[in-house]
């Protein structure tokens, strides 16, 4: 009998009319309610038919739709007229539907589904919605894009068949890709991702053009092995060079150990005869089977006690300078390509309470000279402890340490050192305190000869003349004392400004001495910095002042300068006995603007020897700049050397190093933006390596073009590079807007301390 008025009925014919299997799985599968204008009964109630604003709800999962039939029995629910269907995951528009409410399986028609995580949608004339969360779409279509009202999608896929498994994979037969609702590309059969997380298949190609290499091509392919260990697996191909593989395979078995080993193998036949430009490799052989090995492994054995091995393994000396890795990022890439020498090691480090404690093996990969490995320090044990008493801090450490040298003195040695510190003022404005440190090394020579650049036309000659012989067993005893006192004086300013409502002015003078006592070079062997203490005493007094703006919770530090100098008593450091003034000096007027520089000037000498500024600008939209990305920087740095050696005469002029770095990254609007990047040699008068390109992406960030070009020196090379990225789906190609230069790399924005270039 039909009810003429607006009806709740919860099914609670609980479950046994629900579902046919029982009271038992009715009971776990829970309660169907019905809401419509309109309710009838048919079939002794098995049937339930709901017409005019039908709403039904079960578990997470509701119907709304203008007409409903239930069927109680067999657990199905039927649906017409604007259906819109929800679950947890999508939001489902469609013009009929039929469901099995116990596994959400069944047919739609008609179909439109928005995924509410991910922002991806698709649909099609016939959508099957199979079990788990797979469906198999009939004249549908795909994309990870959102679609905001009547617009077309960024990219879609379209196609006669798609098969989907969300969060796995899809599969499209008879298809396009749709740019903007343009076909752009067919695809007879095309497999695609429908996941971010970690799924084995083909990642992003690289590809490029250079002037040395040809075309460069790069293919990898992840698999994921299981959730604790994967393995990558790249072919490269560069035209004018070599030919390929690279692997990296990664674990994690436990939270007490990580690793991950690398390797690649590289065939040069079709390079032909290498040009080697740099002088300093002139002479060298470069194989046609190049090769690296790269490990690394950490593993905890027991709370406080850490396994750790690390080994780099190279096949000939040019291989770090010569192979561009795409595995590490731009700053690791010029690190590697500087390095003289690999460093393999294996050890174990140790802590419990205040004492530390460890053992490790070495060994060293030479790229330069004739001696292909080389130990320097195979072996090496130390142990320390650390604490306080009676209101002194002490600390003890003791080493045991061997040294290997194909040619020159090596041998081994023992040492250990003391050191206390006592606070003298720890109250009121003035902090200070004194320390004291004394150590004794103890020798057992293997070879006393100690060879250095005395004399001779070449490097190679001077390199083997004896200086001077050492003792069997000779005994090194050394002592430092200082003193170190700092204070700090603040006053706040109160502000009218309506956001910030003070600025606070702090100066912090310090003053610090320190005395060594002088150990000779002719009595001991130099095999680390703890054989050569100078015997000096040196005073260093200095100045650090701050601006900071408070208002309300937020501060904000406006500015900070600081000044530095040093005095040695015993030597003259150039023209008299005062190092450098050091200068170090930041200031931010606006958040988005700041301003650095670290310059260093010898008063006695009257000469700059070294400086690094850097100013640079970061925002959202500014001017006709409408993008939410606008980045520019400048840097330029000087350094001064007195002396250079030369491989073949000596000794030559005074000489430096002198550049101008910048950097910019204007978005001309939300979708375009165009990246520039340079590094500009001063002394030779031309660029070291400079680059940029423009870079297009879709107002919902679903893809993004890049094009553009690169240019180095070193090595000399012009590379051309494209980046399609389509979000969710594919991408291919490398990216020339985000090409980066190292001293750029130090400039950060939001850090406001000093950072020095090392001179």
């Amino acid at each position: 009998m039909p009810l003429e008025r607006r009806v709740s009925t919860t099914l609670l014919v609980i479950a046994a009319l629900l579902l046919y299997c029982g009271p038992a799985r009715a009971q776990e599968e829970g309660a169907v309610t019905v809401e419509a204008d309109t309710i009838e009964y048919d079939h002794d109630g098995n049937v339930v038919k709901a017409s005019g604003g039908v709403v039904v709800n079960w578990h997470d999962s509701r119907v709304q739709a203008g007409a409903v039939v239930v069927e109680q029995d067999r657990g199905m629910i039927s649906a017409d007229r604007d259906v819109v269907f929800e679950s947890p995951d999508f939001r489902v528009s469609a013009q009929t539907l039929r469901l099995s409410i116990g596994d959400e399986t069944g047919f739609l028609e008609d179909v439109d589904v928005q995924m509410k995580t991910g922002g991806g949608s698709f649909g099609g004339k016939r959508v099957e919605k199979l079990s788990g969360r797979r469906y198999s779409l009939r004249e549908g279509y795909y994309t990870a894009c959102e679609i905001v009202g009547d617009e077309a999608a960024d990219w879609m896929l379209r196609g006669q068949e798609i098969d989907l498994e969300l969060d796995s994979y899809g599969s499209v037969r008879e298809g396009t890709l749709e740019v903007k609702g343009v076909p752009v590309l067919y695809l007879p059969y095309m497999v695609f991702p429908t996941k971010e997380t970690r799924q084995s298949g083909l990642l992003t190609p690289r590809l490029g053009s250079s002037n040395q290499r040809g075309f460069i091509y790069s293919q990898p392919y992840y698999w994921a092995l299981d959730k604790h260990r994967d393995l990558t697996v790249s072919a490269d191909i560069e035209t004018a060079a070599r030919l390929g593989l690279t692997g990296e395979y990664r674990y994690t078995p436990s939270k007490s150990m990580r690793g991950r080993i690398q390797g690649s193998y590289y065939n040069e036949n079709i390079r032909g005869v290498p040009r080697i430009d740099d002088p300093a490799f002139v002479g060298l052989d470069i194989p046609e089977d190049r090769w690296h090995v790269e490990f690394s492994h950490r593993q905890l054995l027991s709370p406080g006690l850490q396994l750790y091995a690390d080994a780099l393994l190279v096949s000939d000396d040019l291989y770090l300078r010569e192979i561009d890795s795409v595995a590490l990022g731009v700053r690791s890439r010029q690190l590697r390509r500087s390095r003289r020498y690999t460093d393999s090691r294996v050890g174990l480090a140790g802590h419990r309470s205040f004492a530390s404690y460890g053992v490790q093996l070495s060994a060293y990969q030479n790229f330069f000279g004739r001696d292909r490995f080389t130990l320097q320090k195979p072996g090496e044990a130390w142990a320390a402890l650390d604490g306080r008493f009676a209101g002194v801090n002490y600390q003890f450490n003791a080493s045991a340490a061997a040294f290997e040298r194909k040619q020159g003195a090596d041998g081994q040695r023992l040492r250990m050192a003391a050191e206390l510190e006592l606070p003298l003022t720890v109250q009121g404005p003035l902090r200070s305190y004194a320390w004291a440190a004394g150590s004794g090394s103890f020798y057992r020579m293997q070879d006393s000869t100690v060879y250095g650049p005395q004399r001779g036309s070449s490097l190679d000659e001077r390199l083997r003349d004896p200086l001077y012989q050492v003792g069997d067993n000779p005994v090194l005893g050394a002592f430092e004392a200082g003193f170190d006192a700092r204070s700090k004086f603040a006053r706040d300013f109160a502000l009218s400004d309506s956001k910030w409502t003070s600025i606070r002015h702090t100066l912090e003078p310090f003053v610090r001495f320190i005395y060594s006592s002088e150990s000779s070079s002719d009595n001991f062997p130099l095999f680390d910095r703890f054989d050569s203490i100078d015997g000096r005493s040196v005073g260093t007094w200095g100045l650090d002042s701050r601006f900071l703006m408070h208002g309300g919770e937020t501060s904000f530090e406006y500015a900070r300068v600081s000044l530095s100098q040093s005095y040695n008593f015993d030597e003259r450091v150039l023209d008299d006995q005062f190092s450098d003034i050091d200068l170090a000096g930041f200031i931010r007027p606006v958040k988005p603007l700041a301003l650095r520089t670290v310059t260093s000037y010898n008063v006695g000498a009257s000469k700059l020897t070294g400086a690094s500024t850097s100013i640079s600008y970061q925002s959202g939209p500014v001017g006709f700049l409408r993008g939410e990305r606008n980045e520019v920087a400048v840097a330029y740095r000087f350094v001064s050397r007195d002396i250079v050696a030369n491989q073949n005469a000596g000794f030559i002029r005074d000489a430096g190093v002198e550049s101008a770095e910048a950097m910019a990254f204007l978005g001309f609007t939300r979708t375009l933006s165009m990246g520039l990047r340079g590094r500009y040699d001063l002394e030779s008068g031309r660029f070291i390596e400079r680059g940029g390109g423009i870079q297009v992406e879709s107002s919902c960030q679903c893809w993004r073009v890049d094009v553009g070009i690169i240019e180095r020196v070193n090595p000399d090379e012009l590379q051309f590079r494209v980046l399609v990225d389509l979000a969710g789906l594919t991408g291919f190609g490398s990216s020339a807007t985000d090409f980066r230069t190292a001293t750029l790399d130090e400039v950060r924005y939001g850090d406001v301390g000093f950072w020095r270039p090392g001179w």
